[in-house]
């Protein structure tokens, strides 16, 4: 009995020390990623565009990375991860086809890129709930899915295609149809992690953070938008890339903190 007890709370102080130790990487993470979105958002020339693409990359590698010590939530960090990478992926190309003007890339892999990702970040949201909680995932998904094509055929016909007829002749209707899934893929995120946060599918403090991943995004692809449809050859403000980047920061936050959430590893020998 004196033995398991012993086990038990040797067992106990190690996750105590680990849990902390956790907190402390993800302190260390968010500065690393908030430093390299700062620079990426203001700082000038090719140093922009490296900082932005490697700050996009990091949070997606750090998603998958810690997918890979989850035992309830993997499947479900591995999609958020893949959207994440996706979009890493769409702003190397974009050094690629502007900064080393390798024209052989055609402009629309880039938005595609972009829409492609919110497939897998809609599919992860679903999956993060614990599979102990007797959550619909497949309903989840097609609500999310159902909710994106929604909300981007609202803002589309009712918001872009009526003021673009407007305002110049220089939209191309392929740029507004893009400019318009954003912040409709940015809605259907924040009111699907809405969703799970409500319902409880997931700790408290990792739905808040994807709310607020969700809320930025939107806010930043909303502003972007705006902007276009002022003057489609303009250039978006810092800020505006800042915030869209610490959003997307975010969501490794949540990956590292949700790991306070898994069981506890039984250590061998050990009577539960």
């Amino acid at each position: 009995a004196t033995m398991a007890a012993n086990a038990h709370g040797s067992t106990g102080t190690f996750e105590m020390v680990d849990g902390s130790r956790r907190h402390v990487v993800a302190g260390i993470i968010a500065v690393v990623i908030v430093g390299l979105s700062a620079v990426g958002s203001f700082a000038e020339g090719d140093l922009l565009s490296i900082a932005y693409t490697a700050s996009l990359f990091a949070s997606a590698l750090v998603t998958l990375l810690v997918a890979q010590r989850h035992t309830t939530a993997q499947r479900g960090w591995n999609w958020v991860g893949g959207g994440l990478l996706l979009w890493a992926v769409a702003g190397f190309v974009s050094i690629l086809r502007y900064e080393v003007e390798i024209t052989a890339i055609p402009d629309i892999s880039l938005p595609v890129l972009y829409v492609v990702g919110y497939l897998p970040m809609l599919i992860g949201l679903a999956e993060l709930p614990d599979p102990r909680v007797h959550a619909r995932r497949l309903s989840t998904v097609a609500d999310g899915v159902i909710l994106f094509l929604t909300l981007y055929a609202v803002m589309w016909l009712l918001v872009v295609e009526k003021y673009a007829y407007f305002a110049s002749d220089e939209l191309t209707r392929t740029d507004r149809a893009f400019q318009s899934i954003y912040p409709a893929g940015d809605l259907a995120m924040t009111m699907l992690a809405v969703r799970l946060a409500v319902g409880r599918s997931l700790p408290r403090f990792v739905g808040a953070l994807l709310i607020v991943t969700g809320v930025g995004c939107f806010v930043a692809d909303g502003a972007i938008l705006v902007a276009y449809l002022h003057n489609p050859d303009g250039d978006s403000s810092p800020w505006v890339n800042f915030v869209y980047l610490v959003s997307l920061a975010i969501v490794a936050i949540a990956a590292v903190v949700s790991l306070d959430a898994e069981r506890p590893r039984v250590v061998a020998g050990t009577r539960t």
